[in-house]
């Protein structure tokens, strides 16, 4: 099916270079970068950071909620495992309503409800009623997570790796932001105003989100190609050029129809998982998965233990309004470790492009274990081999988001970065045992012995992906206009006609 361009007055803006038909992706590569895409990374970044500020909130605040409520170690555990389980299943919901209400609906959606559960969260009077509401927060904090499709899909391939990078640093400054908060607001304020502020960063990305349009290829995807051309011109408008008048947008094939609906839900997770984990294909996607579950393993661990290193009993204060006391040393320990966000940018930029996804994986897996040796030494001072432990589990993170944005097609894409996060937390459930109660019962080296065996299992994983991602062309669905592209996305024959089917 086709589009033809829009008939009428054009303005003085220079025409891109595009054949008489083309594709979204074409559109893209030929548009270029500028301030389209400036933009789109101010919107996405925002909701990055504000999704790194909620996920290190926990840091805080269940040390204080413990302290509050009287909590033991096991019932602080407890509302660690709320938070995980909310992700776990919120990841899921949102990669397929990602790809099936769209990437910026889903985003606005789940930015709102993570605002107002979370300002929920600080009035509530018992633990029993704050373990429902972390069970929420999880689950619309997930939604963040097709952001990185949405971004992928308005950038030329060229530009791919430094924009993820760049939402790395957006998730740093989340971080590092909510910690430094934390140390100005905790000992006066408590934590309840802390959940407050960290929400700055959600409600300023729902302010600028309408300033940019949906995906083009999921509206492409979709069937709504009239949408996905106006999206286009959009895109070519601000940049400053404008697509060729008599071009015509050509439609992907293998489109995906299903509707949103609780039928059609079902239907689209059970053809995206038939896609996704089709035998011809489980040799990337089984260990693309277990990358994500031991990097989110290792980095939620290194969340945790950042702040329960230092909250022992003596830091309870027993005051309902300020429950925690943290010395003005463990708040700066807590920053230094919290800073690994910003180097955890820094190993990827070096390394992404020049040896490729795949092995940049291997590469900080490796580095992540190195940096455990310390501990296991018996060194007294966890802070660097923490700060090194978390940068390099945070890069994997990164990598591998990167890795599964280009590897899966569009009509899966949002679903198998679902998935990957799903996968991810329901790993991370076993934190708060290893990171809270192993720590506490046997010692940091224990804790840190569990989190060697995972990284090895990790190292692994990734040294079995069965190929590299990089400067690949995004496909949109696992069939291409009738044929087999000729590059290293090309899709099994089995996985193209479960897509035909689908």
């Amino acid at each position: 099916m086709e589009i033809a361009a829009p008939v009428g007055d054009r303005s003085a803006r220079r025409e891109v270079a595009l054949g008489e038909e083309f594709t979204v992706s074409e559109a893209v590569e030929a548009v270029g970068m500028g301030r389209f895409q400036a933009l789109l990374l101010l919107v996405v970044g925002m909701c990055v950071a504000g999704k790194g500020a909620t996920i290190t909130l926990g840091t805080f605040i269940f040390p204080g909620a413990k302290c509050d409520f009287g909590l033991s170690d096991g019932q602080e555990s407890q509302l660690t495992i709320w938070v995980l389980v909310g992700i776990m299943i919120g990841s899921y919901t949102w990669g397929l309503m990602g790809d099936m209400a769209g990437r910026k609906i889903s985003i606005a959606v789940a930015t709102a409800g993570g605002i107002a559960t979370s300002a929920v969260a600080t009035v509530l009077p018992n633990v029993q009623s704050l373990s429902a509401v972390l069970l929420l927060l999880g689950f619309t904090m997930a939604g963040q997570l097709t952001d990185l499709a949405y971004l992928f899909e308005y950038t030329p391939t060229a530009y791919r790796g430094k924009s993820a990078l760049a939402m790395g640093l957006a998730w740093a400054l989340g971080t590092l932001g909510n910690a430094v908060s934390a140390w100005l607001i905790m000992p006066h304020y408590g934590w309840r105003i802390l959940v407050f502020v960290t929400d700055v960063p959600y409600v300023c990305a729902l302010g600028l989100l309408h300033l940019v349009p949906e995906s083009a290829h999921y509206l492409a995807v979709r069937g709504r190609e009239a949408e996905a051309r106006k999206a286009l011109e959009r895109m070519a408008e601000i940049n400053g050029v404008a697509l060729p008048a008599g071009s015509v947008l050509v439609a992907p094939e293998g489109r995906n129809s299903k509707e949103v609906s609780v039928r059609g839900i079902l239907e689209k997770s059970a053809s995206s998982l038939k896609m996704m984990f089709a035998p011809s294909c489980l040799q990337m996607s089984i260990p693309t998965v277990l990358v994500w579950v031991v990097s989110g393993f290792m980095y939620t661990s290194m969340l945790l233990m950042n702040t329960e290193v230092h909250a022992t009993e003596s830091s309870c204060t027993g005051n309902h309004k300020k429950p925690l006391y943290l010395s003005n040393k463990d708040y700066h320990d807590i920053i230094i470790v919290s800073c690994s966000e910003a180097v955890s940018q820094v190993l990827p930029i070096v390394i992404i492009d020049r040896i490729g996804r795949k092995w940049s994986m291997f590469t900080l897996f490796v580095g992540a274990m190195a940096s455990m040796i310390p501990i296991l030494s018996g060194s007294p001072d966890p802070t660097w081999p923490m700060f090194g432990i978390r940068a390099f589990a945070q890069s994997i993170q990164l990598v591998v988001s990167v890795y599964t944005s280009e590897a899966y097609p569009t009509d899966i894409r949002a679903f198998a970065l679902g998935v990957g996060h799903s996968a991810s937390n329901f790993g991370t459930i076993g934190t708060p045992l290893v990171a809270q109660g192993l720590l506490h019962s046997r010692g940091i080296r224990a804790s840190v012995g569990v989190l060697v065996a995972m990284a090895a299992a990790g190292t692994g994983a990734a040294a079995a992906l069965p190929f590299d991602t990089t400067y690949i062309q995004l496909e949109d669905t696992a069939v291409v206009d009738g044929r087999t592209k000729d590059n290293a996305m090309d899709l099994p024959e089995e996985l193209r006609e479960i897509a035909s089917e689908s």
